[in-house]
């Protein structure tokens, strides 16, 4: 394959073997478990690599290893289970809702994979349930969700609780994505967009597209569309190099599990890649892969991916978003700025600030104008670890 270089967003050193460790053979397991457990301090695994401990506990109880670190690991896949549960819960029941109102809807990632590929409800770690809806329906989908109880997130540009009976949504591309979130704390991402284009333009991988190909699967008698495991295939390594504020390993993990477990239609994969414009970041995903893990991918697929043509600009712009490795304050402000101006900006030229600060307030759950600088602090010391561990 090409000779790129891995972005900063994909796994370090440590993590690799990790990620070895968890995807090598039966005859493999028992020799590389005992050669991390003597390297590394539980209690100080980072961020990316605790989400993955649950699959690590299957793999050790297929292996039938128990040993004085595998009650700990045992805990983190019950518990991983437990919230997992919830999140699987929440989605069957948005679905479902939907469903009723005739409202097309994706599952993606982790709740389809769960389902689907792991067969386990804890085999993974879920952050929130994501789901993909018809641009054309997002107005419809979010009153239906409103009305049940579901409420703007403080990780969406919109404020948690609007003033207005009727919010007003997007009307373009500059936020593919709103966050909605329930009583239990469980977190629906609400896309309209696979991805961002330049130019605030559909991407080529838009809903339509991804319905085309959508496979009908059954989520506890709720009837509901994944994307075809090729499309999986794509969004995932797309987004695994955008997984950069606090960088997953999970991407490396379902992807191997899909070409390991499923029938992958590598003609159709290469077609989609072409069609959304995707060479550089496969052809990037895929040497990573291959160059560090036992993948079983035709060599014919790989001739036929090295060959694509890929424009200058395009690998630019892919390293200087997975190179971009820390979300700053500076960016998160300008975030927070671009929600505001698009749906709550209020008053004129000179007094507009004001009443951003009181959208900041609220939309970051900061009762008093005062704790701002405390919660600047906060933010910045948070981002600080999650970066460096």
């Amino acid at each position: 394959m090409r000779n790129f270089k891995y972005p900063k967003s994909f796994p370090n050193k440590e993590e690799e073997f990790f990620l070895q460790l968890l995807l090598s053979s039966e005859d493999d397991f028992p020799k590389l478990w005992k050669q991390w457990k003597d390297q590394i301090v539980f209690d100080r695994l980072d961020h990316a690599t605790s989400k993955l401990i649950p699959f690590l506990y299957l793999r050790l109880k297929e292996a039938d290893i128990a040993d004085n670190m595998t009650g700990r690991i045992q805990g983190a896949y019950k518990f991983t289970w437990y919230k997992n549960l919830l999140i699987i819960d929440a989605a069957r029941n948005v679905v479902s809702l939907l469903n009723k109102e005739n409202i097309p809807v994706i599952l993606l990632k982790g709740v389809p994979l769960l389902t689907n590929v792991y067969k386990n409800t804890g085999a993974r770690s879920l952050g929130d349930a994501d789901i993909l809806v018809d641009p054309k329906h997002i107005k419809k989908a979010v009153d239906m969700m409103t009305a049940n109880d579901w409420k703007y997130s403080c990780q969406s540009p919109f404020s948690i609780n609007s003033d207005s009976e009727s919010p007003k949504l997007p009307s373009d591309k500059v936020i593919k994505e709103i966050t909605l979130i329930n009583d239990q704390n469980v977190q629906i991402d609400m896309h309209w967009s696979l991805f961002l284009s330049k130019e605030n333009k559909e991407h080529p991988m838009s809903f339509n597209e991804v319905l085309k190909y959508s496979i009908d699967f059954d989520l506890k008698e709720v009837q509901c569309k994944m994307p075809c495991y090729e499309d999986m295939i794509i969004h995932i390594i797309v987004h695994g190099a955008e997984q950069i504020r606090q960088r997953t390993l999970r991407w490396v993990l379902d992807v191997a599990g899909i070409i390991r477990t499923m029938p992958i239609d590598w003609k159709l994969l290469i077609e989609h890649i072409k069609k959304f414009d995707v060479a550089m970041e496969l052809n990037v995903g895929f040497s990573y892969l291959l160059k560090n893990f036992s993948i079983p991918v035709p060599e014919s697929f790989i001739e036929e991916l090295s060959k694509l043509p890929i424009e200058k600009d395009k690998i630019k712009r892919y390293y200087k978003i997975a190179n971009n490795n820390e979300i700053t304050l500076h960016r998160k402000i300008l975030f927070l700025w671009n929600g505001y101006r698009l749906y709550e900006r209020k008053g004129n030229f000179l007094t507009s600030w004001f009443y951003f600060i009181d959208f900041v307030c609220k939309n970051r759950g900061i009762a008093r104008k005062r704790q701002i600088p405390a919660f600047i602090i906060g933010y910045i010391k948070k981002n600080h670890r999650l970066f460096h561990n």
